[in-house]
């Protein structure tokens, strides 16, 4: 069976966020890391998660792509 890779991805040097959901390419690339595997997250409980996480200083630095 395939590994799941829906969720919420985020750029470590832009701090943008991607929804990727079933039958979407996630992003390539070694920045892009995978904040959640919940798609289906709000913008503030994504911004939580960076700030949680330490990818991001600013909650206010997290923007959608």
């Amino acid at each position: 069976m395939a590994e799941r890779k829906e969720g919420i991805y985020i750029n470590t040097g832009t701090q943008k966020v991607k929804r990727i959901g079933i039958g979407t390419i996630p992003p390539n690339g070694s920045e892009w890391v995978q904040l959640s595997d919940d798609p289906n997250l709000t913008l503030v409980t994504i911004r939580e998660l960076a700030q949680q996480k330490s990818i991001a200083t600013s909650s206010q630095q997290v923007v959608w792509e």
